[in-house]
């Protein structure tokens, strides 16, 4: 399912396919009735596959992917379980779009942008796209830009 999620998040954002329905759960099953009989390629696995190896580069170690991240006695700290929706903007980017940082200058990047996005949520009631409203077009679109941002790639 995140696979498909990846996908189908990606083409929303690149343009490669819209729809106005709303929800998780339902943009993916319309995508797969629509897209039914179209095969996924070798090259977007091997694609798919270099794009996990790479973020497992910048994060180093597993029980630091794609989580959530809080300052803690003025430290980064991350927190929590994977989150999804930042996997799948980060790497649905990277599906259309190439990074010219290093993993360490990647990694930087999301322990600032995403403490900073959930301290805007706690602070200034500012809606975080990576944990509501995750399927609906306006967060989809916030995530991919705050991806980009991570990314250097806006």
């Amino acid at each position: 399912e995140a696979f498909l999620r990846i996908k189908v998040m990606s083409d929303i954002f690149y343009r490669k396919y819209s729809t106005d329905i709303t929800g998780i759960k339902y943009i993916l099953n319309n995508y797969c009735e629509i897209k039914r009989e179209e095969e996924v390629s070798e090259e977007f696995i091997d694609k798919f596959t270099s794009i996990i190896e790479f973020y497992f580069e910048v994060f180093k170690e597993s029980k630091e992917i794609f989580k959530r991240v809080e300052m803690v006695d003025k430290e980064y700290k991350f927190i929590g379980n994977m989150n999804i929706s930042i996997m799948d903007s980060l790497v649905g980017v990277l599906l259309n779009e190439e990074t010219k940082l290093t993993p360490e200058k990647v990694k930087e990047n999301y322990v600032k942008i995403i403490n900073k996005t959930y301290r805007d949520s706690i602070e200034h009631g500012i809606e975080n796209p990576f944990t509501t409203s995750t399927g609906i077009l306006v967060t989809i679109l916030k995530r991919y830009e705050i991806a980009r941002n991570i990314l250097g790639v806006s």
